[in-house]
Parts: C-alpha cells; structure tokens; sequence
C-alpha cells in the first residue's frame, strides 16, 4: 500500500513529531488536584517526586564541577554517619547529561526541565521509526510505530512517557542499539549505545542483554567472545554493586517500588487496540519474514510479567519495569498489525477512492480509541500531584538569595524535594523519592510538638532554618519570611 509520494511520508512523520510535543508538553497543563486529566494553567516545575531528585544530582555535579557519591540533599553534621550521605549512582551518565546541559546552555535547570520530556519523546519516536523501518523496510508501519509508543498510557507508580526520567530517556538507546547492531555497517556503533544504556539505565541494558542472547542462540551465533563479553559485563556489574548488593540487582521482590504495590493489566496502559493489532502483527511477522528479533523482544518482560504474580518476585528485571520493557517491545508489533490489516482493506476494495476513504475513517476511529482521555488516570491516587507551588518557588529563592546556600533546612512535606534544586540548601531528611534519606518521624514530630520539644530537637539535630506552612511562635525562632502562608525562621 502506497499512498502519496514522499512529501506525504515525511508529513505523516513531522505530524506524528508535533502531536507527540503537544501531547507530551501538555502535560504541564494538567492540575489533578482539581480534576482528572483536564486542562489547567502552565505548571512550569518538574512534575514527578524522581524527576526532582534526578534534576538534583545532575545540578549537584554542575555546582560541585565533579561526580561525588553523595546524596546533595543532605549535609553531613556531627550527629550523622557517612552512610546516611553517601549516595551510589548508578545513573551517573543520565545526571551528567543533566549537568552538561544546563551548564553548556546557561538555562535555569528547574525552569526550564519541562521542555525536555518532549526533546526526548522526539528522539524516541525517531529512534523507533528508524528500527521498525529497518526491520520491515516500510515507511509507513515505522510511523505508526511511532503512534502507539505515543499512546502508552502511565502513572507515578510505572512512570508516564512524558516524564523525564531515566527509564523512559533510555527508550532512544534500546533502539538505536538494535538499530546499529543490525546494520553489519554500523555494528561497532552498536557498543556505544550499549555502554550509554548501562550509564543511563542500567536495567535496559538488561533488556537489551536478553534480547540479544536470545537471538543469538535462535540464529546459532552464539560464540565464545560474546560469553566472554557477557562476563565482562556481569564483573562491572560486581565493580559498580558490591557483592553485597548485588542480590538486590539480580531478585525484585515485592515492595521494590515505594509505597503500595500494583499489579497492572496490559489492557489498561498499553490498550486493547495496541493488544489487539500486536497479535495480528505477530502473525505478519511470520508471514512477511520479518526479523525475528520483534518476537524476541517480547520474551524476557513477560516471562517477568507471569511470573510475579506467582512467585512476588521477579528476576533481573523489576515488574513495573518488565511492563514498560514489554509495551515497548510490543509497539513494532502492533505497528505492523494495523499496517497490514489496512492495507488488506485496500487491496480487498478495488476503488481506490472507496478504501482510502474507508481506510481514513477507521485510523480517524482508532487514533480517537487510542489518544481519548490521554491524560485521564484511573486511579487518582496514581495521578501527578505538583510538587511544588509558585509560592514555594518564590520562598525557597528567596531563602537562597537572602539567607545563602548550604543551610540546614527543617521543612515537610514532598515540597522538600525543591530545596536543592532551587535553594542549594540542605534538609535534615528527605521524603519518600528515589533519594529519601534521614528520619522523616523526626521532622513530623518537630512540626506537631510544643517549642520546648522543638528547641531540643533542632540542638540535636542542627538545623538553622524552619520552613513552616503555619506560623510557629517560639522565643528561640526568627520569622524572617512571611507571604502566602509561607513562615521562614531562623534559628537565634
């Protein structure tokens, strides 16, 4: 089926790009607290608690101009040990990228975050395109390839696409790796992907792994060198780990997420349109002598995904990462289900005016099943909530500008999260992220004692600011900021 010449392919392609910025930057339209997925003013600030503490270590290498194993939240005093700050990245390339960025392009990193999602998504939808086009030497199946990875559906618990996070950002590496390595011109390349995965994100570099020893044993190409790779790789692992840690890379049981633990139906994020053309997909696969490396993609995420509800556990890769891994794996299929079975129509109505119509209607239908209500989350308690408000934003630089950075800030609440990235302070513990750190029950009780509990607490724990949401009336205590219920202290 071929419909239009060049100039509409790469329209098709550009108009895929621009829906996916919309899509993807509109997020940062988008107020859960008021209602779920509809439009609301710009929210300019990063919108996950782990696009906060990422965007915190990639601009703690830029102030401190090297890479330290330290979590930049937390300043280490007299009453803490060294392991309360040490911090081990194992996301050390997606951080430096973040620091290179910011320092090479001199913007504000927390203003200016929210345009990255939608850079990335482009890249990703490329990357795939790219691939798929590969693999199946068609144009159109690689753009509506591009679709479907658009309509994968998340939350704060699995990620959505539109976060900037390590994850989602290694989707252009998975694909660029397979696209190089089956490019015997190209294949060298291959090994630069497959290095910048393990800094971005270790797990795809999991992913990838699998991938490729499974279709090197279906291919019998199996040899010694890419054994000897293998335990290359599996000694890094132990270097960047530590034995005693490795475990925890090897076993996810249950729990490995924060919070509540979700099992997820493939029907709910990734669609029964996506589902439904990914089996039609596989049978083309088989009938058009695709590469058989699509169906391999498949096998290590779901054999995670059957798993874990059996045994709560998964191997190498984590559940709510295996579903990630297997909706991306999915999206080539399902891009050449419906290609095909268009087409089919196509040939099937000999009036070409008649079939094109047909056809415009039924992807009209199927892009509105996929794309409606994108923004809308099921469960509200899995909904984006905004970290931080203006007022937070003007206090917390405010308290940089006027007061300085690296003071020890007492504050509650999922609004610590900004405190570095905006103030370059520090707080005594961290809220729950992927950077959570000290003893939260300890600033909960601060916040809810009378001030002689208060005052011993803050010479045990050498804090220098408050940063209340009510005002707190203490002799011991120096109210320097008041404005929209927002209460700055100082300690005398």
């Amino acid at each position: 089926m071929n419909i239009g010449g060049n100039k509409v392919k790469y329209l098709l392609l550009a108009a895929v790009i621009i829906l996916a910025v919309f899509l993807i930057y509109g997020l940062h339209y988008r107020d859960y607290s008021k209602c779920n997925g509809c439009a609301s003013q710009l929210y300019p600030y990063p919108i996950h608690g782990d696009e906060w503490t990422h965007l915190a270590q990639g601009m703690y290498y830029m102030e401190k101009e090297g890479i330290y194993a330290k979590n930049p939240y937390i300043a280490l005093s007299s009453n803490d040990s060294y392991r309360s700050l040490r911090h081990d990245d194992l996301e050390l390339g997606f951080h430096l990228f973040i620091a290179q960025f910011f320092k090479l392009t001199g913007l504000d990193p927390v203003l200016n975050q929210q345009f990255l999602p939608a850079i990335f998504i482009v890249i990703s939808i490329l990357s795939i395109f790219l691939f798929v086009y590969l693999v199946t030497k068609n144009f159109y199946i690689g753009v509506i390839a591009g679709l479907f990875f658009l309509s994968i559906k998340g939350n704060v618990n699995i990620y959505h696409i539109g976060f900037f996070v390590p994850i989602i950002v290694s989707t252009f590496l998975i694909f660029l790796f397979f696209y190089t390595y089956l490019r015997e011109d190209l294949r060298n390349l291959s090994i630069v992907f497959f290095i910048m995965s393990l800094t971005f994100y270790p797990l795809a570099t999991v992913f990838i792994t699998s991938v490729l020893v499974i279709y090197l044993l279906y291919n019998k190409k199996l040899k010694r060198t890419h054994i000897y790779y293998g335990a290359a790789l599996f000694v890094l692992m132990v270097l960047l780990t530590g034995f005693t840690r490795l475990k925890d890379f090897l076993i996810f049981k249950q729990g490995w997420t924060l919070g509540q633990e979700i099992e997820y139906s493939l029907l709910q994020i990734y669609g029964w349109i996506g589902i439904l053309f990914a089996i039609i997909g596989i049978y083309f696969l088989f009938k058009k002598q695709y590469n058989r490396i699509l169906l391999m993609t498949l096998v290590f995420p779901l054999c995670a995904i059957m798993s874990y509800p059996i045994f709560k556990a998964t191997l190498l890769l984590p559940y709510q990462r295996s579903l990630f891994f297997m909706m991306l794996a999915m999206v080539p299929l399902s891009a050449i289900g419906a290609y095909h079975s268009l087409e089919l129509i196509f040939i099937k109505i000999k009036n070409h005016i008649v079939s094109i119509s047909i056809i415009s209607i039924l992807v009209l239908i199927l892009l509105t099943g996929a794309f409606y209500n994108y923004y809308y989350i099921a469960d509200s308690k899995l909904s984006p909530a905004h970290i931080i408000s203006d007022s937070d934003y003007e206090a917390l630089s405010w308290i940089k500008s006027n007061l300085g950075v690296n003071n020890r800030i007492m504050m509650a609440g999922v609004p610590a999260l900004g405190v570095y990235p905006i103030s370059y302070n520090k707080l005594y513990a961290v809220p729950e992220s992927s950077l959570r750190a000290g003893n939260i029950s300890r600033v909960m009780l601060f916040f809810s004692s009378d001030c002689e509990v208060k005052y011993d607490l803050l010479n045990k724990l050498l804090n220098n600011i408050i940063y209340s949401k009510n005002p707190l009336d203490c002799d011991f205590l120096n109210l320097v900021y008041s404005k929209n219920n927002i209460y700055v202290y100082v300690v005398k």
